[in-house]
């Protein structure tokens, strides 16, 4: 069974937050229930116990009329105790029986007694010293009562079902004669504590309804985000991507929604990405492949018995193959970067810069470009694999010698700096406008789109990828007609074990690449 609370986070929200307040409201109920009980049954108390007091005054004063009546029963307990004394130690029963037959005169004490507890509504009993009742009703004195008394002390008690308050009468002498004790049922005690329980009970109940209420206010104003949060979850699933949840404030929720906001933008920017990816890359494969199915065509439908043609059109195709080969490697390169870091260098990177420099020479030459170079005689190791390094300097240089005018100028150079090695490739060129210059790492595009058939499209992206995955950088800063600079910056590699693991991590890599291109090789093939 599925309870409500297991289904809803606003149901569990109001079960904790009415929960706890029912407990705390219970919990104060109770404390203060006993407290203002004990606090009234205290009060009780002490006012029977002036009652008591007012009670014993009344009966020893000279003006009340029963003045005589203590003196007569302060002298039978004195006579009492004398023959106690002469005696010895005589049964008590005794002496309650020569109490007896001395014949006393009828006393006014039980009318006073019936008297004062009509008028103060309570019980009433006098008693002397030995606890003989006198008048009223009631239990007994206890021993503890009859001590007090004897002692001149008032005294008071709770039983579980009356209060109880004692003061001593005094006789002639101010000698105590016996005593005088007021009773109430504690039930009429609790009266006014239990009007007082009832109404904080009241008060309890409607806080709690205002708890209720503002517990699902609450809930209600948690939980609707996120259910608002989960339809455009669902929406974007079915591929509605334009959906946003914009919540004003400075909470959590709000920085929930912002952050959903932002992922739903980003990954529908991302699926853009692709999908223009997958269009370009159609496109890329698609026009080779029609150059060489046509040249095919022509070659089945007879141009192949015209030596002169056939040459050309094998060519062509060969143009094209290569072209698939580039397109293939770069993408693999591509892919690699995405799924594995990569290797650090285990080599001095200016020879890797110099290498590919003098490789330059002839494309520079043969375009009647200057080709410059500044290099310094030694560089640490970079953390960036070989191979990565040469593919980096090759894709810039080639990219500059390519839309640099002849006559112009390409610079290289390098240098160490506190981060790491700064390498810096420039050139006299044609420039990027300020609308194509944000887009140049883009995959597949292009400045000049007429030029489409010199390149795929995918250098300058994988540039930025081999340098992104070293934790590098690369900028770009272009004017028109004034040229292009590339300022590419890598940071020292961690390993700097000396050079023999070098030369061995270079050779590794260096097998690594050898694999790559074998593969690729077989792909250029099937292709």
């Amino acid at each position: 069974m599925i309870w409500p609370w297991q289904r809803s986070i606003g149901s569990r929200i109001l079960v904790i937050l009415v929960g706890l307040m029912a407990g705390v409201l219970l919990l104060l109920n109770v404390v203060m229930g006993k407290l203002l009980l004990r606090s009234e049954l205290e009060e009780t108390a002490n006012h029977l116990q002036i009652q008591a007091l007012v009670a014993a005054q009344a009966l020893q004063d000279p003006l009340s009329g029963y003045s005589k009546e203590i003196d007569e029963l302060e002298s039978r307990h004195e006579d009492e105790e004398e023959r106690e004394h002469e005696r010895g130690h005589k049964d008590k029963d005794d002496e309650h029986e020569h109490g007896s037959r001395s014949g006393n005169p009828p006393s006014s004490l039980p009318g006073w007694a019936r008297s004062f507890a009509r008028d103060s509504r309570t019980q009433v009993l006098v008693t002397d010293l030995q606890g003989q009742a006198l008048a009223g009703r009631g239990p007994t004195p206890t021993a503890e009562e009859l001590a007090e008394s004897r002692a001149g002390r008032p005294f008071h008690r709770f039983t579980e079902s009356t209060v109880y308050a004692t003061a001593p009468i005094s006789g002639r002498g101010g000698r105590v004669a016996g005593l005088v004790r007021l009773g109430l049922p504690r039930y009429t005690a609790g009266n006014r504590s239990r009007a007082l329980i009832t109404n904080l009970a009241l008060v309890s109940v409607g806080a709690l309804v205002l708890a209720l209420l503002a517990a699902a206010w609450l809930s209600r104003r948690l939980v609707q985000p996120l259910r608002e949060l989960e339809r455009r979850a669902v929406q974007a699933a079915k591929g509605e991507w334009g959906q946003t949840v914009e919540l004003s404030g400075q909470d959590e929720l709000a920085s929930l929604s912002r952050a959903f906001s932002a992922m739903l933008r980003e990954l529908q920017a991302m699926l853009e990405r692709q999908q223009l990816f997958i269009s370009h890359a159609s496109h890329e494969l698609r026009t080779p492949l029609t150059r060489m199915k046509l040249r095919t065509e022509a070659l089945v439908d007879g141009a192949l018995h015209d030596p002169e043609v056939a040459e050309r059109f094998v060519r062509e195709v060969d143009s094209e193959v290569d072209r698939l080969g580039r397109l293939a490697t770069t993408l693999l390169d591509l892919d690699r970067l995405d799924h594995r870091p990569p290797a650090q260098s285990t080599a001095d990177p200016v020879v890797i810069l110099r290498a590919v420099f003098e490789r330059s020479q002839l494309a520079a030459e043969k375009r009647g470009l200057q080709l410059r170079s500044d290099f310094p005689s030694s560089l640490a190791p970079l953390q960036m694999g070989s191979d990565a390094l040469e593919s980096v300097l090759a894709n810039l240089l080639d990219n500059a010698i390519k839309y640099t005018p002849t006559g112009g100028t390409v610079s290289v150079n390098a240098q160490a700096e506190d981060q790491g090695a700064v390498i810096v490739v420039s050139d006299s060129g044609i420039g990027i406008s300020d609308e194509h210059l944000p887009h140049i790492f883009e995959r597949f595009y292009r400045v000049d789109p007429s030029r489409a058939s010199e390149g795929t499209g995918l250098g300058l992206s994988l540039v930025k990828a081999m340098v992104e995955a070293a934790n590098g950088e690369i900028s770009v800063s272009s004017e028109v007609g004034e040229g292009t600079r590339f300022t590419v910056t890598l940071p020292w590699s961690r390993i700097r074990e000396g050079r023999g693991a070098t030369s061995a991590e270079a050779a590794g890599t260096s097998d690594e690449a050898k694999a790559a291109k074998e593969s690729l090789g077989g792909l250029t093939q099937e292709l």
